[in-house]
């Protein structure tokens, strides 16, 4: 059953990146305020440099017109770290990969009528990976890090898994 249902999750996932050709991240930062806006700075804009990937916003996945059936979200709460002496040695981060299904389409009247009510109710979570990291006081190449990281070890698996599905479709259109 387990495996079914990956399998079904996976084939969303790859369906809707395959009629988009763009994945959707949510970016999510908490920063101590001497570098948050730095830090969400870094993040967006090494995101923007990967040309397959679209940031999403809270406003967009609300609304009820052009909102992303699937999207990833990148999490990421970073504090300085600071010695004894109260100098500043480096950062940490708590790093949270997600993805989002919405469940709207393939529910129920009641469920329907319960999301309509509840917008918290509309997106189903999947496969969150949680890491930690350290580094150095470099904040700027820590996040190229966090996000070539992201890159790697989460949208590649999209990608690679999208391009099976489309494969499939164009071997089955020639058959036909």
């Amino acid at each position: 059953m387990r495996l079914v249902v990956i399998i079904f999750v996976m084939s969303v996932t790859s369906l809707s990146f395959a009629q988009t050709d763009s994945i959707f991240v949510k970016v999510t930062i908490n920063a101590s305020e001497s570098i948050q806006a730095e830090v969400e700075s870094y993040i967006k804009r090494e995101l923007r440099t990967v040309g397959d990937v679209t940031i999403v916003d809270e406003a967009r996945l609300l609304k009820r017109i052009d909102r992303p059936s699937m999207f990833e979200s990148l999490s990421i709460c970073m504090l300085p770290i600071n010695n004894k002496a109260g100098n500043m040695t480096g950062y940490v981060a708590s790093i949270l990969y997600s993805i989002y299904f919405d469940i709207y389409n393939d529910s129920s009247d009641k469920i329907k009528r319960k999301i309509e009510m509840d917008e918290r109710y509309r997106f189903m979570e999947r496969f969150p990976s949680h890491s930690v990291s350290i580094y150095d006081t470099n904040l700027k190449a820590f996040c190229q890090k966090i996000v070539a990281d992201f890159d790697t070890e989460v949208l590649e698996k999209d990608r690679k898994i999208s391009q099976q599905i489309r494969e499939f479709i164009e071997d089955t259109n020639e058959d036909n």
